[in-house]
């Protein structure tokens, strides 16, 4: 009986196919953790590197950190691991101190790997990136029962809170401008508002999220949506060893499904939402596709089996071509892999496309990420078209370089390219003509040289520009004032010059601080800026002067046409942060070439133009005077007689009485600065007290002024039965920390009660309300003195300062009392200032009361106290000192006899 092998019908090898398939797939989903295969040079290279350096953030939770034991941990850290399993290799971890230092230690290859990296155009410099790790979605976290959020359309309306700098702040304010945006520190205070009603969401990292709520204990909390933004990471390697780039991918790819989500489930813990850090269903379909191809692997092994025998002469005649075929492809193979790994290695786009028609034939790495483009789309891209597009860099002087390599040999060029995004920056091309088997090639390479056109632009830019409001500096305006004066000169006409000055300036950065002092030059310079005609130029000078030059203005009103358009221009309220501020200009105008007929003698001019405006009052103009000359002689004269006097001690002080309403006794005396000169007699302080602020002799004649105050108090209060006390002016150059120690020195060295001792501050020191101020305010009631506001209803102030300022007493301005009770209108506000005052539980002082009927109406409204010439006039040492020790009622004071 003969046996011959029965034939095998399709129907049986495509079952048998199906079942191996199946098999195949359960296997994948059951068996133990598949093997990673290495190739020979892998393996090799593995054994010369057992231990790689591993630089993880340390403070990135629950992604990666460090915890309390210096141990790392994180959803990274756990992937780490499995790959140390895999390939057999073991991880050093660098513990750095923060992200900055980890990118450090990358950028000069100090590691080898750092844990967890978004891809970056400039970190693609340095290292290389594997494929996704996670892909971690921002969701909407909301309380829990609140109506539907799925997406950040749903948001319209409503309080959001987010992390400050995070990269989601900017998309959302841009693109969902109806979202109510508010920035917090950080994700844990995003969460804590939702969960205590203080905001209606916030949108945040899922496992940064699930990691702080279970951390902290934050109940009450729900995923509401998916915000459809997501944080891609990779494993990033040094740039150097693309080997390790390929043996870390490859143990990245061999961690199963379940091993990835058995680690997101560890660390990712909120519900109501199917959120996955990878995607199932896909690496599903990809075994299953994988199991079908081995499938067919098996099916075409079984057929070849089956005809094996038929083949057996026919492979044994073709196994020496073969083996040689093999070789020759393996050798083709390692040339190519080495020449790829060398192109794309390079820090410099490279591309090589037909000499002819321009069409890219091959692109490395870096010109993917320099251009922002996919490899698909490069090489449907000829090379003319990566220009600008505007002259000179379009497609045409494009051509005409590729025709100029190709004729006269390598060029080397700055261009301006065009990403595959839209965005223009800077290269550097060198072109060269080449042959590639047999064919005519262009061999392009571009570096990006975007940062260094910008520095030398920017450099260029602030050589003439001042660097906070890039308005122009004096090198730009001296050279556009030449210009003017040459243009005037040459048609016979004019120019005109602006010197603008801030008035009181210094208060404002005092009090408020250098930081809102140079938010308000800018928001200037952006007004001065649009209010200036193209021929005409606006700059800073420095500090707080602009200078604006005028080129042939028609006639002399034109300058103050352009004068009075910036008074009432800055003279509208700036927002600066959450402030309002409020400032005025003196502007001095000098006019070529009746003023000067130089740069220099112009500005000179101009500046003094402007000292005489300031001292005609201030927030006007005036134009230059040479009388002026002599104003200014005259200030500096007596500026240095004050200096004398104050050195020479011919300064003293007179003390006007306060006299109490309620019993008529004296309760206290505020000290008046006075000065009698030798040659001009009796000078007002309305005359030098400015001069004194304007030098800076304010500070150490305020601190004489404390001193000798607390001095004379103390010495009539050793003589007196009830207690007298004693106020004192400050000015706001005086208000600063080293006030403090001052007023300190001056209660020790004179053994003056803190509480008999006034300061009195203007609504200009304390205008603001800002930290700092309020800090030196409590710092001074510390010390146990009074505070009170002088001149108050003339100033700045609202209800919000005297609620927050820890003020013990008003003084009300004269201005108010002067024409009363005649005037209704003053009468009703000083009653309404005094029903302030009784509701925050102030005191309160009329300052210049001279008549019966005003003393008369201020003690019918209740007011505490009076000072003025009706009861006293300011006396002098000897004068207040009998009249502090007779401690006697001011008779002029007392109620009529009814």
């Amino acid at each position: 009986m003969s046996f011959r092998p029965q034939r095998i019908s399709a129907t049986t090898l495509l079952l048998g196919a199906l079942i191996a398939t199946l098999g195949v797939l359960l296997w994948l989903r059951a068996a133990a953790p598949p093997e990673v295969f290495l190739t020979a040079e892998e393996k090799a290279w593995l054994q010369q590197h057992p231990r790689l350096r591993l630089a993880p953030d340390p403070n990135f939770p629950p992604i990666e950190f460090f915890d309390e034991q210096g141990r790392y941990q994180g959803l990274v850290a756990d992937y780490y691991r499995l790959i140390e399993a895999r390939l057999g290799i073991q991880f050093e971890i660098v513990h750095a101190a923060s992200w900055e230092e980890v990118v450090k230690l990358a950028r000069s290859h100090e590691v080898d790997i750092v844990g967890a990296a978004q891809w970056t155009p400039s970190r693609a410099d340095y290292l290389l990136f594997s494929p996704p790790l996670l892909d971690i979605p921002n969701v909407i976290i909301a309380r829990s029962g609140s109506q539907d959020m799925q997406t950040l359309n749903d948001l319209a309306g409503r309080r959001v809170v987010i992390t400050q700098g995070n990269a989601l702040d900017e998309y959302i304010r841009s693109q969902y401008p109806s979202i109510r945006l508010q920035p917090v520190p950080d994700d844990l205070s995003a969460l804590q508002d939702v969960a205590f009603g203080d905001a209606d969401a916030t949108v945040v990292n899922l496992a940064i999220a699930s990691y702080l709520i279970d951390r902290y204990g934050i109940a009450n909390l729900r995923v509401a949506g998916d915000s459809g933004k997501s944080n891609a990471l990779y494993i990033a390697s040094r740039s150097d060893w693309p080997i390790l780039n390929r043996i870390l991918s490859k143990g990245l790819a061999s961690i199963t499904d379940d091993e990835r989500q058995a680690i997101a489930q560890r660390w990712v813990h909120l519900e109501n939402g199917t959120y996955r850090l990878l995607n199932r269903d896909a690496l599903i379909a990809l075994l299953t596709a994988l199991a079908v191809l081995l499938a067919a692997g098996l099916l075409v092994a079984l057929w070849n089996r089956l005809l094996r025998h038929k083949l057996a002469q026919q492979a044994s005649a073709l196994k020496q071509e073969y083996q040689e075929r093999l070789q020759a492809q393996e050798a083709l193979k390692a040339s190519e892999e080495n020449y790829r790994q060398v192109f794309n290695a390079a820090n410099d786009a490279i591309f090589v496309h037909d000499a002819e028609t321009g069409a890219i034939l091959d692109v490395n790495q870096r010109m993917l990420e320099m251009y922002r483009i996919r490899y698909e789309d490069a090489l449907r891209t000829t090379a003319d078209q990566l220009g600008s597009g505007i002259p000179p860099y379009s497609r045409e002087e494009a051509r005409q370089w590729i025709e100029k390599t190709l004729t006269e040999g390598p060029q080397v060029f700055e261009w301006q390219a065009r990403r595959a995004d839209g965005e223009l920056f800077w290269v550097e091309v060198g072109l060269r003509a080449t042959t590639i088997a047999g064919q005519r090639r262009v061999l392009a390479v571009a570096r990006d040289i975007s940062e260094r056109k910008q520095a030398a632009e920017k450099a260029a830019f602030y050589a003439v520009h001042d660097p906070l409001t890039a308005l122009p500096n004096r090198r730009l305006l001296t050279d556009r004032l030449e210009q003017a004066i040459a243009l005037a000169h040459r048609h016979g006409g004019e120019a005109a010059l602006l010197f603008i000055d801030l008035d009181r300036f210094k208060a404002i950065n005092d009090t408020l601080g250098h930081g809102i002092g140079d938010e308000l030059l800018v928001r200037i310079a952006e007004r001065l800026r649009g209010l200036m005609r193209e021929s005409d130029t606006v700059g800073r000078l420095g500090g707080d002067e602009f200078l604006a030059v005028v080129q042939e203005p028609r006639q002399k009103e034109d300058a103050s046409l352009v004068a009075q358009k910036i008074l009432d221009t800055l003279s509208r309220p700036f927002m600066v942060g959450d402030r309002e501020l409020t400032v005025s200009v003196s502007i001095g105008i000098a006019l070529y070439p009746q003023d000067g007929d130089s740069v220099e003698s112009l500005i000179r001019s101009a500046d003094m133009a402007m000292l005489a405006a300031k001292h005609a009052g201030r927030h006007g103009f005036r134009f230059f005077d040479p009388r002026i000359d002599s104003i200014a002689a005259e200030r500096l004269a007596l500026e240095t007689r004050l200096r004398q006097a104050f050195e020479s001690g011919k300064l003293y002080l007179h003390y006007q009485p306060q006299v109490a309403l309620k019993d008529c006794q004296l309760l206290g005396v505020e000290a008046l600065l006075r000065w009698q000169d030798s040659e001009r007699g009796s000078i007002s302080p309305l005359h030098f007290i400015p001069v004194a602020e304007a030098s800076g002799l304010i500070i150490p004649i305020g601190a004489w002024v404390l001193r000798e105050a607390c001095k004379r108090a103390q010495h009539w209060n050793a003589a007196r039965a009830t207690p007298l006390g004693i106020a004192v002016n400050i000015s706001s150059l005086q208000f600063r920390p080293a006030l403090v120690e001052e007023v300190k020195a001056a209660l020790a060295d004179s053994g003056l009660p803190p509480h008999l001792l006034e300061l009195e501050l203007t609504e200009s020191v304390v205008m603001g309300q800002d930290s700092d101020v309020l800090a030196l305010m409590n710092a001074l009631r510390e010390l146990g003195v009074r505070l009170s506001l002088d001149d108050f209803g003339t100033g700045y102030s609202s209800l919000s300062y005297l609620k927050a300022f820890p003020l013990d007493k008003l003084k009300v301005d004269r201005s108010f009392i002067k024409d009363m009770p005649q005037d209704v209108n003053d009468t009703k506000l000083v009653e309404a200032m005094l029903a302030i005052a009784r509701t925050l539980e102030l005191k309160v002082v009329a300052e210049g009361v001279e008549t019966r009927e005003q003393l008369a109406a201020l003690r019918a409204m209740g007011c505490d106290a009076v000072q003025g010439y009706y009861c006293y006039r300011p006396l002098s040492e000897d004068d207040m000192t009998g009249l502090a020790l007779a401690e006697q009622a001011c008779p002029r004071c007392l109620p009529e006899e009814q």
